[in-house]
């Protein structure tokens, strides 16, 4: 298998300790990257209500956010992972056997094609984006109520400065909205990309693990995606076409789609540190022919 990127399985075994801790430190760290949000049905149908809308525009913000933190931690474990596994005693013993699936899933962090996919969503800039639209209404309605007269009988400069904060918010709006569009079927897309990619991975690693406990069938673990693909052309034609409650149908999915992708993960990641524990702690057992199990 030729691979732009390879690793080299290391008889150094001392960095094992730190490196179970890093592991540790990083699939802990959830708590800080995966953000779960309040119930769906009350953060939209409650708390959205006595906010004025305005924790709807909070809660996208903050999905921004945590995708790419949880992303990132994501990336930090895996691409960690070959290198503790590599630091274990077995890994001598079975090298030949799997040192090809840690070449490929250290390759896999390092195509170009996942670089793409798992990029920073600018985040700061739709927040950006609606605090300017917010300031847009504020100034307008404040122009309103320091003239003391309705927009329409404005005097001539008030009424121009009026018009021009109408306009410029009006075009603002717009943009945000296909940004807002752009952003969401990104959102949506990531999510089902990286469920595919960590299935794949964690077979992989599954594989290892039970490669180095000797054919341990105590040695598996399987990660369920937890995010489905949809055709987002379609909601959005439907929500353009007065079908508006299809919109709050894709932010109900987003929402508690990736919150259990958030836990499914979690729970896989600290089953992975807990086996590499298990096998640091065991002496290698005799090599075995993996066709034999």
């Amino acid at each position: 298998m030729e691979h732009s990127a390879k690793l080299e399985i290391s008889s150094n075994t001392p960095s094992l300790a730190s490196g179970i801790k890093s592991l540790t430190n990083i699939a802990e760290a959830r708590h800080q990257t995966d953000h779960i949000f309040m119930n769906w049905w009350v953060g939209t149908f409650i708390v959205n209500f006595f906010t004025l809308g305005l924790y709807t525009t909070y809660r996208f913000t903050r999905s921004l956010h945590r995708r790419n933190q949880h992303i990132k931690r994501t990336v930090a474990f895996y691409k960690t992972l070959p290198e503790v596994i590599s630091a274990l005693p077995q890994a001598q013993t079975y090298r030949k056997v799997i040192e090809e699936p840690l070449d490929e899933l250290v390759y896999r962090f390092e195509s170009i094609e996942i670089k793409q996919q798992l990029k920073p969503l600018n985040w700061k800039l739709y927040s950006g984006l609606c605090l300017f639209y917010l300031a847009l209404v504020v100034i307008g309605v404040s122009i309103g109520l320091l003239s003391g007269k309705d927009p329409e009988e404005l005097q001539s400069t008030s009424k121009m400065v009026f018009k021009l904060y109408e306009e410029l918010g009006s075009l603002l709006w717009t943009f945000n909205f296909i940004y807002w569009f752009y952003l969401m079927k990104r959102l949506m897309d990531d999510y089902v990309y990286l469920d595919e990619l960590e299935k794949t991975i964690v077979g992989c690693v599954q594989a290892v693990l039970k490669t180095l406990s000797g054919g341990d069938n105590r040695f598996r673990m399987a990660f369920e995606p937890q995010c489905e693909p949809r055709n987002f052309w379609a909601h959005l034609g439907f929500g353009l076409f007065g079908f508006w409650l299809n919109f709050i149908y894709v932010d109900y999915c987003q929402i508690t789609e990736t919150q259990r992708r958030f836990k499914e993960s979690a729970r896989t990641q600290l089953t992975i540190v807990k086996l590499i524990k298990e096998l640091a702690n065991n002496q290698p057992k005799p090599i075995e022919s993996p066709e034999e199990w």
